[in-house]
């Protein structure tokens, strides 16, 4: 199977992550690492919205609706995920090694 292809199946969490299991193909394990992470964050961002929520819905009266406004903004944070998703596929089926914008700070390589 080409490379880019592989690259583009890393984005599907389980299939994605088995698979650089069995390639040793840096642009593979590249975009594996970018899916993870990608991953990690919408894990991240649904158990802080949970938590703060339940910390808000104890403030009488305007707990609940600030919990509410949390969940607002987790969507705006999960519709950016996706956006980082789609571009991730798109630079894995083009052969590219780039990362995208939520992942750039801990793939790029330090100067």
């Amino acid at each position: 199977m080409p490379e880019r292809v592989l690259a583009a199946l890393a984005y599907l969490p389980v299939v994605g992550w088995l698979t650089a299991l069995i390639t040793r193909k840096s642009l593979v394990r590249f975009h594996v690492r970018q899916s993870f992470l990608l991953v990690g964050f919408v894990l991240l961002g649904f158990g802080a919205w949970v938590v703060l929520s339940w910390l808000i819905a104890f403030i009488p009266y305007v707990g609940p609706i600030l919990a509410v406004a949390l969940f607002a903004l987790l969507v705006a944070i999960y519709l950016l995920i996706i956006i980082n998703w789609i571009l991730g596929i798109v630079n894995a089926s083009r052969g590219s090694r780039r990362a995208v914008p939520l992942t750039a700070r801990w793939l790029t390589p330090k100067a």
